[in-house]
């Protein structure tokens, strides 16, 4: 899996970066929504806290998916400001036993 940061925007009032990404996967299926925020926080350098995976999106018969992250400055902020949905979404998903 290798990302590909499209496009980034600045939202000082939200406290937060908005990244458009390009996930290229070829040979395997849409990547999982944890693997990419873990591998987008390594990327940009954050603590997983602070990213958050809004959308992700795959084209029929193509092996890239498009993503759209918030980077918050603060995991504090992000529990604040980002949607109680998405925040569930980008949890780690139980382990079963």
């Amino acid at each position: 899996m290798k990302l590909e940061i499209k496009d980034r925007k600045e939202e000082p009032l939200l406290k937060r970066e908005t990244i458009y990404v390009t996930i290229y996967h070829p040979g395997g299926g849409t990547p999982k929504r944890q693997e990419t925020r873990v591998k987008l926080s390594e990327t940009l350098k954050k603590d997983i806290k602070q990213v958050y995976i809004v959308k992700m999106r795959t084209e029929y018969g193509k092996h890239e998916t498009k993503a759209l992250a918030h980077v918050y400055n603060s995991a504090e902020d992000a529990l604040k400001i980002e949607k109680k949905h998405i925040i569930k979404r980008n949890e780690a998903p139980p382990k079963k036993q």
